[in-house]
Protein backbone atom coordinates (compact mmCIF):
# COMPACT_ATOMS: atom_id res chain seq x y z
CA UNK A 1 0.00 0.00 0.00
CA UNK A 2 2.91 2.25 0.40
CA UNK A 3 5.71 3.19 -1.45
CA UNK A 4 8.75 5.36 -1.65
CA UNK A 5 10.98 7.23 -3.73
CA UNK A 6 14.21 8.73 -3.74
CA UNK A 7 14.16 12.21 -3.96
CA UNK A 8 17.43 13.35 -4.12
CA UNK A 9 21.17 12.18 -5.32
CA UNK A 10 22.15 8.67 -4.99
CA UNK A 11 24.12 9.27 -1.70
CA UNK A 12 21.46 7.56 0.97
CA UNK A 13 22.63 9.24 3.94
CA UNK A 14 21.86 12.45 5.25
CA UNK A 15 21.81 15.00 7.64
CA UNK A 16 18.32 16.29 9.39
CA UNK A 17 17.96 19.66 11.05
CA UNK A 18 16.95 19.40 15.00
CA UNK A 19 15.60 21.78 16.84
CA UNK A 20 16.03 21.95 20.91
CA UNK A 21 12.75 23.71 22.54
CA UNK A 22 11.16 24.08 25.60
CA UNK A 23 8.52 21.93 26.55
CA UNK A 24 6.31 21.72 29.44
CA UNK A 25 4.29 18.51 27.80
CA UNK A 26 6.51 15.78 27.41
CA UNK A 27 4.48 12.08 27.94
CA UNK A 28 5.15 8.96 27.74
CA UNK A 29 2.91 6.06 26.64
CA UNK A 30 0.89 4.09 29.35
CA UNK A 31 1.83 0.61 27.85
CA UNK A 32 5.26 2.03 29.68
CA UNK A 33 3.52 2.90 32.85
CA UNK A 34 5.27 6.05 33.31
CA UNK A 35 5.35 9.56 31.78
CA UNK A 36 8.50 11.02 31.02
CA UNK A 37 9.00 13.48 34.08
CA UNK A 38 8.46 10.91 36.94
CA UNK A 39 5.80 8.97 36.74
CA UNK A 40 3.78 7.66 39.99
CA UNK A 41 6.40 7.15 42.02
CA UNK A 42 8.07 11.17 41.79
CA UNK A 43 6.17 14.78 41.96
CA UNK A 44 7.77 16.57 38.97
CA UNK A 45 5.06 18.02 37.69
CA UNK A 46 4.53 18.69 33.56
CA UNK A 47 3.18 21.81 33.99
CA UNK A 48 5.85 23.20 36.32
CA UNK A 49 8.89 21.93 34.74
CA UNK A 50 11.15 23.21 32.35
CA UNK A 51 12.04 20.90 30.19
CA UNK A 52 13.28 20.53 26.34
CA UNK A 53 11.96 18.46 23.34
CA UNK A 54 13.94 17.70 20.54
CA UNK A 55 11.99 18.26 17.22
CA UNK A 56 12.77 17.54 13.37
CA UNK A 57 10.91 18.61 10.22
CA UNK A 58 8.86 16.50 7.73
CA UNK A 59 6.55 17.18 5.27
CA UNK A 60 2.93 15.60 4.41
CA UNK A 61 1.41 16.29 1.01
CA UNK A 62 3.01 19.43 0.60
CA UNK A 63 2.51 21.06 4.25
CA UNK A 64 5.38 21.46 6.69
CA UNK A 65 5.59 20.12 10.30
CA UNK A 66 7.84 19.89 13.42
CA UNK A 67 8.05 16.60 15.13
CA UNK A 68 9.03 15.30 18.14
CA UNK A 69 11.55 12.75 17.88
CA UNK A 70 10.77 9.76 20.22
CA UNK A 71 13.07 6.74 20.10
CA UNK A 72 10.71 5.03 22.43
CA UNK A 73 7.48 4.61 20.78
CA UNK A 74 6.82 3.38 17.33
CA UNK A 75 4.42 5.92 15.28
CA UNK A 76 4.20 8.48 13.51
CA UNK A 77 0.91 11.17 14.16
CA UNK A 78 -0.24 15.25 13.56
CA UNK A 79 -2.47 17.35 14.52
CA UNK A 80 -5.85 17.60 12.75
CA UNK A 81 -7.60 20.70 11.00
CA UNK A 82 -10.52 18.90 12.61
CA UNK A 83 -8.92 20.09 16.23
CA UNK A 84 -10.75 22.52 17.95
CA UNK A 85 -9.68 22.34 21.30
CA UNK A 86 -7.86 25.72 22.57
CA UNK A 87 -4.11 23.31 22.86
CA UNK A 88 -4.74 23.13 18.81
CA UNK A 89 -5.11 26.50 17.72
CA UNK A 90 -1.22 28.30 18.29
CA UNK A 91 0.46 25.18 16.25
CA UNK A 92 0.66 24.02 12.67
CA UNK A 93 -2.21 22.11 11.76
CA UNK A 94 -2.49 19.16 9.37
CA UNK A 95 -5.03 20.26 6.36
CA UNK A 96 -6.86 17.94 4.37
CA UNK A 97 -5.22 17.37 1.05
CA UNK A 98 -5.92 15.49 -1.83
CA UNK A 99 -3.73 12.81 -1.33
CA UNK A 100 -4.97 11.85 2.05
CA UNK A 101 -6.78 8.59 2.48
CA UNK A 102 -8.89 8.62 6.01
CA UNK A 103 -9.98 5.11 7.46
CA UNK A 104 -12.61 4.76 9.71
CA UNK A 105 -10.07 2.70 12.10
CA UNK A 106 -9.93 4.45 15.11
CA UNK A 107 -6.14 5.89 16.34
CA UNK A 108 -6.41 6.09 20.30
CA UNK A 109 -2.49 6.55 22.50
CA UNK A 110 -3.04 6.88 26.00
CA UNK A 111 -1.17 8.94 28.38
CA UNK A 112 -0.78 8.96 32.42
CA UNK A 113 -1.84 12.18 32.26
CA UNK A 114 -4.24 11.95 29.14
CA UNK A 115 -4.01 10.88 25.78
CA UNK A 116 -4.69 11.56 22.11
CA UNK A 117 -7.27 9.91 19.57
CA UNK A 118 -8.42 10.52 15.84
CA UNK A 119 -8.13 8.50 12.61
CA UNK A 120 -5.80 6.01 10.64
CA UNK A 121 -4.89 7.26 7.73
CA UNK A 122 -2.69 7.18 5.07
CA UNK A 123 -0.28 10.42 3.71
CA UNK A 124 2.76 11.42 1.07
CA UNK A 125 5.50 11.96 3.57
CA UNK A 126 8.68 13.80 2.82
CA UNK A 127 11.42 12.99 5.37
CA UNK A 128 14.81 14.17 4.35
CA UNK A 129 15.71 12.97 0.90
CA UNK A 130 12.90 10.25 0.85
CA UNK A 131 9.53 10.77 0.05
CA UNK A 132 6.97 7.74 0.68
CA UNK A 133 3.98 7.50 -0.43
CA UNK A 134 0.75 6.30 1.26
CA UNK A 135 2.15 6.05 4.59
CA UNK A 136 0.05 4.78 7.22
CA UNK A 137 -0.10 7.77 10.58
CA UNK A 138 -2.11 8.76 12.93
CA UNK A 139 -4.42 11.69 12.09
CA UNK A 140 -5.27 13.02 15.93
CA UNK A 141 -7.91 15.20 16.29
CA UNK A 142 -8.63 14.91 20.27
CA UNK A 143 -5.98 15.65 23.13
CA UNK A 144 -7.14 15.09 26.89
CA UNK A 145 -4.60 16.76 29.37
CA UNK A 146 -1.66 17.20 26.59
CA UNK A 147 -0.21 20.54 25.96
CA UNK A 148 1.42 20.23 22.85
CA UNK A 149 1.83 23.77 21.89
CA UNK A 150 4.54 24.58 24.72
CA UNK A 151 6.79 23.19 22.32
CA UNK A 152 5.12 24.04 18.99
CA UNK A 153 5.40 20.45 17.98
CA UNK A 154 2.64 19.18 15.57
CA UNK A 155 3.42 15.51 16.52
CA UNK A 156 5.82 12.78 17.06
CA UNK A 157 8.45 11.18 15.44
CA UNK A 158 8.18 7.08 16.48
CA UNK A 159 11.54 5.47 15.92
CA UNK A 160 11.75 2.58 17.66
CA UNK A 161 11.11 -1.18 16.78
CA UNK A 162 7.56 -1.83 15.31
CA UNK A 163 6.70 -4.46 18.30
CA UNK A 164 4.65 -1.45 20.50
CA UNK A 165 3.37 0.92 17.77
CA UNK A 166 -0.40 1.53 17.94
CA UNK A 167 -1.44 1.29 14.31
CA UNK A 168 -1.28 -2.52 13.59
CA UNK A 169 1.25 -3.83 11.20
CA UNK A 170 -1.77 -5.14 9.16
CA UNK A 171 -2.10 -1.05 8.20
CA UNK A 172 1.41 -0.80 7.39
CA UNK A 173 5.25 -0.48 7.87
CA UNK A 174 6.39 2.29 10.14
CA UNK A 175 8.14 5.28 8.80
CA UNK A 176 11.15 3.99 10.11
CA UNK A 177 10.56 0.62 8.36
CA UNK A 178 10.19 2.11 5.06
CA UNK A 179 12.54 4.10 5.20
CA UNK A 180 15.37 1.57 6.18
CA UNK A 181 14.22 -0.67 3.78
CA UNK A 182 14.52 1.16 0.99
CA UNK A 183 18.37 1.88 1.35
CA UNK A 184 21.31 -0.23 1.27
CA UNK A 185 21.97 -2.74 4.69
CA UNK A 186 25.16 -0.76 5.27
CA UNK A 187 23.58 2.32 5.88
CA UNK A 188 20.64 1.03 7.74
CA UNK A 189 20.63 3.36 10.96
CA UNK A 190 20.11 6.45 12.31
CA UNK A 191 22.25 8.80 14.48
CA UNK A 192 21.22 11.02 17.32
CA UNK A 193 23.04 13.25 20.15
CA UNK A 194 21.14 15.68 22.20
CA UNK A 195 22.85 19.14 22.40
CA UNK A 196 22.40 21.96 25.08
CA UNK A 197 22.41 25.27 25.01
CA UNK A 198 22.59 27.03 21.23
CA UNK A 199 24.09 23.64 20.09
CA UNK A 200 20.90 21.71 19.09
CA UNK A 201 22.59 18.22 18.91
CA UNK A 202 22.80 15.75 15.95
CA UNK A 203 19.97 13.42 13.71
CA UNK A 204 21.03 11.65 10.79
CA UNK A 205 20.38 8.83 8.89
CA UNK A 206 22.34 6.15 6.99
CA UNK A 207 25.36 8.39 7.89
CA UNK A 208 27.74 9.24 11.17
CA UNK A 209 27.90 12.78 11.92
CA UNK A 210 31.86 13.82 10.95
CA UNK A 211 31.26 16.42 12.90
CA UNK A 212 31.06 14.38 16.29
CA UNK A 213 32.55 11.24 15.25
CA UNK A 214 35.84 11.51 12.91
CA UNK A 215 38.85 9.90 14.37
CA UNK A 216 36.93 8.20 17.41
CA UNK A 217 36.01 4.99 17.84
CA UNK A 218 32.59 3.85 18.62
CA UNK A 219 31.14 1.47 20.65
CA UNK A 220 29.47 -1.17 19.33
CA UNK A 221 26.87 -3.91 20.90
CA UNK A 222 23.65 -5.52 20.52
CA UNK A 223 20.53 -4.36 21.15
CA UNK A 224 18.89 -6.25 24.56
CA UNK A 225 16.20 -8.42 22.86
CA UNK A 226 12.81 -9.87 24.93
CA UNK A 227 12.86 -13.21 26.30
CA UNK A 228 10.58 -14.81 23.06
CA UNK A 229 13.49 -12.86 20.68
CA UNK A 230 11.37 -10.01 19.63
CA UNK A 231 12.44 -6.29 19.98
CA UNK A 232 10.72 -3.61 20.92
CA UNK A 233 12.99 -0.53 22.45
CA UNK A 234 16.67 0.23 21.95
CA UNK A 235 17.86 -1.14 25.51
CA UNK A 236 20.62 -2.62 26.66
CA UNK A 237 22.21 -4.22 30.00
CA UNK A 238 23.29 -1.65 32.87
CA UNK A 239 26.39 -3.00 34.32
CA UNK A 240 26.80 0.13 36.62
CA UNK A 241 26.73 3.36 37.82
CA UNK A 242 29.41 5.20 39.55
CA UNK A 243 28.49 8.30 41.47
CA UNK A 244 31.42 10.14 43.34
CA UNK A 245 33.95 7.79 42.90
CA UNK A 246 31.85 4.49 44.30
CA UNK A 247 29.89 2.13 42.64
CA UNK A 248 26.32 2.14 42.97
CA UNK A 249 24.79 -1.44 44.25
CA UNK A 250 22.20 -1.88 41.48
CA UNK A 251 19.32 -4.41 41.64
CA UNK A 252 18.74 -7.33 39.66
CA UNK A 253 16.73 -6.51 36.15
CA UNK A 254 12.31 -7.05 37.50
CA UNK A 255 11.47 -6.71 34.16
CA UNK A 256 13.89 -8.64 30.94
CA UNK A 257 14.15 -12.54 32.63
CA UNK A 258 16.82 -13.17 29.83
CA UNK A 259 19.42 -9.95 30.36
CA UNK A 260 23.09 -11.24 30.86
CA UNK A 261 23.68 -11.94 34.72
CA UNK A 262 20.28 -10.84 35.83
CA UNK A 263 21.39 -7.01 34.89
CA UNK A 264 19.29 -3.84 34.89
CA UNK A 265 18.25 -3.26 31.26
CA UNK A 266 18.56 0.45 30.16
CA UNK A 267 16.32 2.19 27.43
CA UNK A 268 17.54 4.75 25.37
CA UNK A 269 14.61 7.31 25.17
CA UNK A 270 14.60 10.75 23.33
CA UNK A 271 11.33 11.65 23.95
CA UNK A 272 12.17 11.38 28.04
CA UNK A 273 14.06 14.37 29.78
CA UNK A 274 15.23 13.03 32.84
CA UNK A 275 16.99 9.65 34.22
CA UNK A 276 14.40 6.87 35.30
CA UNK A 277 15.36 4.31 38.09
CA UNK A 278 14.00 2.12 40.22
CA UNK A 279 12.93 4.21 43.79
CA UNK A 280 14.97 2.15 45.96
CA UNK A 281 18.02 2.44 43.68
CA UNK A 282 17.24 6.61 42.66
CA UNK A 283 17.32 6.77 46.63
CA UNK A 284 20.68 5.16 47.78
CA UNK A 285 22.19 6.77 45.21
CA UNK A 286 21.39 9.94 46.75
CA UNK A 287 22.09 9.20 50.05
CA UNK A 288 25.84 10.22 48.94
CA UNK A 289 25.00 13.29 47.60
CA UNK A 290 25.73 15.58 50.67
CA UNK A 291 22.68 18.43 49.76
CA UNK A 292 20.07 16.21 49.00
CA UNK A 293 16.61 15.81 49.92
CA UNK A 294 13.67 14.18 48.95
CA UNK A 295 10.30 16.62 49.02
CA UNK A 296 6.55 16.01 49.14
CA UNK A 297 4.32 17.46 46.58
CA UNK A 298 3.86 19.81 49.40
CA UNK A 299 7.18 21.05 49.84
CA UNK A 300 7.92 18.88 53.08
CA UNK A 301 10.88 16.78 53.62
CA UNK A 302 11.01 13.57 53.56
CA UNK A 303 13.44 10.37 54.54
CA UNK A 304 14.61 8.40 51.51
CA UNK A 305 12.95 4.91 52.50
CA UNK A 306 9.50 7.27 52.80
CA UNK A 307 6.56 5.23 50.74
CA UNK A 308 5.84 8.72 50.40
CA UNK A 309 5.63 10.43 46.71
CA UNK A 310 8.58 12.66 46.04
CA UNK A 311 11.08 14.17 44.33
CA UNK A 312 15.21 14.93 44.86
CA UNK A 313 16.68 18.17 44.68
CA UNK A 314 20.13 19.16 45.37
CA UNK A 315 21.94 21.97 45.63
CA UNK A 316 22.72 23.88 42.84
CA UNK A 317 26.26 24.32 43.13
CA UNK A 318 26.69 20.73 44.12
CA UNK A 319 28.85 19.16 41.48
CA UNK A 320 27.97 15.61 41.17
CA UNK A 321 30.52 13.14 38.91
CA UNK A 322 28.37 9.89 37.44
CA UNK A 323 29.39 7.93 34.91
CA UNK A 324 27.42 4.51 33.53
CA UNK A 325 29.14 1.49 31.94
CA UNK A 326 27.27 -1.00 30.23
CA UNK A 327 27.71 -4.66 29.01
CA UNK A 328 28.57 -5.29 25.54
CA UNK A 329 27.53 -8.24 24.07
CA UNK A 330 26.83 -10.04 20.64
CA UNK A 331 29.01 -10.86 17.32
CA UNK A 332 29.35 -6.85 16.32
CA UNK A 333 30.49 -6.16 19.93
CA UNK A 334 34.10 -4.52 19.97
CA UNK A 335 35.71 -1.71 21.80
CA UNK A 336 38.95 -1.32 19.81
CA UNK A 337 40.43 1.00 22.66
CA UNK A 338 36.82 3.33 22.89
CA UNK A 339 36.58 4.36 26.64
CA UNK A 340 33.82 2.24 28.16
CA UNK A 341 33.10 5.10 30.65
CA UNK A 342 29.91 7.38 29.92
CA UNK A 343 30.17 10.46 32.16
CA UNK A 344 27.03 12.51 32.64
CA UNK A 345 27.97 16.21 32.58
CA UNK A 346 27.16 17.73 36.18
CA UNK A 347 25.06 20.24 34.73
CA UNK A 348 22.25 17.52 33.72
CA UNK A 349 22.61 16.26 37.07
CA UNK A 350 20.63 19.15 38.77
CA UNK A 351 18.41 21.08 36.59
CA UNK A 352 18.74 24.83 37.33
CA UNK A 353 15.64 25.78 35.31
CA UNK A 354 13.59 24.30 37.96
CA UNK A 355 14.17 25.24 41.49
CA UNK A 356 12.95 25.61 44.75
CA UNK A 357 11.44 28.80 45.72
CA UNK A 358 14.33 30.56 47.47
CA UNK A 359 16.71 29.53 44.20
CA UNK A 360 18.95 27.07 46.03
CA UNK A 361 17.85 23.52 45.24
CA UNK A 362 18.04 22.12 41.61
CA UNK A 363 15.76 19.67 40.51
CA UNK A 364 18.01 16.27 40.34
CA UNK A 365 18.59 14.95 37.21
CA UNK A 366 17.73 11.43 38.11
CA UNK A 367 14.39 10.48 39.62
CA UNK A 368 12.75 7.42 41.07
CA UNK A 369 10.16 5.69 38.93
CA UNK A 370 8.88 2.02 39.48
CA UNK A 371 6.20 1.51 36.98
CA UNK A 372 8.33 1.72 34.16
CA UNK A 373 7.96 -1.73 31.90
CA UNK A 374 9.78 -1.18 29.18
CA UNK A 375 13.11 -1.73 30.78
CA UNK A 376 14.62 -1.06 34.05
CA UNK A 377 15.95 2.62 33.69
CA UNK A 378 15.07 5.14 31.00
CA UNK A 379 18.39 6.99 29.78
CA UNK A 380 16.23 10.20 28.76
CA UNK A 381 17.88 13.74 27.28
CA UNK A 382 20.13 13.64 30.31
CA UNK A 383 22.17 11.22 29.43
CA UNK A 384 21.72 11.26 25.58
CA UNK A 385 23.45 14.87 25.82
CA UNK A 386 26.18 12.80 26.63
CA UNK A 387 26.42 10.04 24.39
CA UNK A 388 25.85 9.87 20.87
CA UNK A 389 24.01 7.10 19.76
CA UNK A 390 24.02 5.11 16.15
CA UNK A 391 20.89 2.93 16.06
CA UNK A 392 21.56 -0.03 13.76
CA UNK A 393 18.02 -2.26 12.72
CA UNK A 394 18.42 -5.77 11.57
CA UNK A 395 20.26 -6.58 8.06
CA UNK A 396 20.19 -10.27 7.02
CA UNK A 397 22.05 -12.48 9.66
CA UNK A 398 23.29 -9.42 11.68
CA UNK A 399 20.76 -8.62 14.75
CA UNK A 400 19.77 -5.00 15.84
CA UNK A 401 22.61 -3.08 17.76
CA UNK A 402 23.65 0.06 18.99
CA UNK A 403 27.18 2.07 18.21
CA UNK A 404 27.92 4.56 21.39
CA UNK A 405 30.11 7.08 21.73
CA UNK A 406 31.14 9.44 24.89
CA UNK A 407 30.83 13.18 24.18
CA UNK A 408 31.42 14.28 27.61
CA UNK A 409 35.09 15.45 28.98
CA UNK A 410 34.64 15.10 32.35
CA UNK A 411 37.18 17.28 33.49
CA UNK A 412 36.37 20.48 31.46
CA UNK A 413 32.44 18.94 32.01
CA UNK A 414 33.35 19.86 35.94
CA UNK A 415 35.46 23.04 35.08
CA UNK A 416 32.55 24.60 33.23
CA UNK A 417 30.30 23.11 36.08
CA UNK A 418 32.11 25.41 38.76
CA UNK A 419 32.28 28.84 36.63
CA UNK A 420 28.46 28.30 35.58
CA UNK A 421 26.96 27.41 38.87
CA UNK A 422 29.97 29.33 41.18
CA UNK A 423 31.73 27.51 44.25
CA UNK A 424 29.70 25.52 47.07
CA UNK A 425 27.11 27.55 48.81
CA UNK A 426 27.56 24.40 51.59
CA UNK A 427 30.23 23.20 53.80
CA UNK A 428 32.51 20.98 51.86
CA UNK A 429 33.88 19.23 55.10
CA UNK A 430 30.96 17.53 55.87
CA UNK A 431 31.00 13.53 55.80
CA UNK A 432 29.10 11.08 53.36
CA UNK A 433 28.62 7.70 53.87
CA UNK A 434 29.56 4.44 52.33
CA UNK A 435 27.10 2.80 49.41
CA UNK A 436 24.66 -0.10 51.11
CA UNK A 437 21.46 -0.62 51.01
CA UNK A 438 20.95 0.02 54.55
CA UNK A 439 21.58 3.65 53.81
CA UNK A 440 18.90 6.30 53.63
CA UNK A 441 19.00 10.17 53.31
CA UNK A 442 18.77 10.87 57.19
CA UNK A 443 22.00 8.32 57.75
CA UNK A 444 24.78 10.26 56.94
CA UNK A 445 27.52 9.44 59.94
CA UNK A 446 29.58 6.82 57.99
CA UNK A 447 32.52 8.60 56.76
CA UNK A 448 34.50 8.08 53.64
CA UNK A 449 37.73 9.99 51.89
CA UNK A 450 36.12 13.38 51.31
CA UNK A 451 36.75 12.29 47.52
CA UNK A 452 34.02 14.73 46.13
CA UNK A 453 35.61 17.63 48.11
CA UNK A 454 38.95 17.48 46.88
CA UNK A 455 37.76 16.64 43.70
CA UNK A 456 35.72 20.09 43.74
CA UNK A 457 39.00 22.17 45.04
CA UNK A 458 41.23 20.68 42.25
CA UNK A 459 38.71 22.21 39.71
CA UNK A 460 38.74 25.57 41.59
CA UNK A 461 42.52 25.24 41.59
CA UNK A 462 42.10 24.40 37.70
CA UNK A 463 39.53 27.19 37.21
CA UNK A 464 41.90 29.96 38.64
CA UNK A 465 44.63 28.90 37.14
CA UNK A 466 42.93 28.78 33.79
CA UNK A 467 41.46 32.65 34.06
CA UNK A 468 45.28 34.10 35.43
CA UNK A 469 47.02 32.35 32.77
CA UNK A 470 44.34 34.06 30.71
CA UNK A 471 45.81 37.17 32.02
CA UNK A 472 48.78 36.57 31.77
CA UNK A 473 48.78 35.66 28.41
CA UNK A 474 46.41 38.63 27.48
CA UNK A 475 48.85 41.05 29.04
CA UNK A 476 51.75 39.77 26.85
CA UNK A 477 50.11 40.09 24.12
CA UNK A 478 49.16 44.00 24.65
CA UNK A 479 52.87 44.54 25.69
CA UNK A 480 53.63 43.24 22.22
CA UNK A 481 51.37 44.96 20.40
CA UNK A 482 51.72 48.14 21.51
CA UNK A 483 55.51 48.13 21.57
CA UNK A 484 54.99 47.65 17.58
CA UNK A 485 52.57 50.41 17.36
CA UNK A 486 54.99 52.65 18.95
CA UNK A 487 57.64 51.41 16.18
CA UNK A 488 55.44 51.83 13.48
CA UNK A 489 54.52 55.44 14.51
CA UNK A 490 58.04 55.83 15.07
CA UNK A 491 58.81 54.34 11.15
CA UNK A 492 55.89 56.79 9.70
CA UNK A 493 57.04 60.33 11.20
CA UNK A 494 60.62 59.14 9.93
CA UNK A 495 62.01 58.35 13.13
CA UNK A 496 64.84 55.44 12.66
CA UNK A 497 66.13 55.09 15.78
CA UNK A 498 65.39 52.60 18.74
CA UNK A 499 62.43 53.83 21.34
CA UNK A 500 63.26 53.03 25.07
CA UNK A 501 60.47 53.77 27.57
CA UNK A 502 59.51 56.16 25.47
CA UNK A 503 62.45 58.56 24.42
CA UNK A 504 64.48 58.28 21.39
CA UNK A 505 68.21 58.10 21.54
CA UNK A 506 70.72 58.50 19.19
CA UNK A 507 71.57 55.29 16.93
CA UNK A 508 74.85 54.11 17.15
CA UNK A 509 77.42 54.57 14.16
CA UNK A 510 75.48 57.85 12.32
CA UNK A 511 76.60 61.38 12.27
CA UNK A 512 72.54 62.73 12.33
CA UNK A 513 71.28 64.34 14.76
CA UNK A 514 67.77 64.04 15.84
CA UNK A 515 65.17 66.61 16.74
CA UNK A 516 62.22 66.67 18.77
CA UNK A 517 59.12 67.72 17.56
Amino acid sequence: MDSLEHAGPRNYGFKLPLYRKNNSAKHRRRQDGQDSTAGNSSDVTVQASNEFAYLTRIKAADQEFTVTIDTASSDLWLASEDCQLDVCQSIPLYKNSTSLYATNEPFKLEYLSGGVAGQVSYETIRFGRFEITSQVFGLVSNFSGIDVASSGSSGILGLAFPKPAAISAKNGPTILENIMNSIPAGSRYFGFMGGRGSDAGSFTVGQLDDAVVTNRTLLRTQVQANPDGSYDYWKLPLRSIVINNQTLPLSSTRKISNSPGGLPVAVLDTGTTLILGPQEDVDLLYSVVRTARKRSKDGNDLSANSTERGTWEVDCTELIELKLQFVLSGPTSTTDGASTDFWIDPLDMSWDGIKSPDGQYCLGGIQGNDNVVSGDWLLGDAALRNIYVAHYVATGDQLPNLALLNVTDKDLAMAAFTMIRGLPTFPLNSTIPILNRSNTIGARKQSVPEHHAARRQQITILVLATVISFIIGLGAVLIIMIRKERRNWARMHGFQGPIIRGKRIKPRKTRRFWIRS
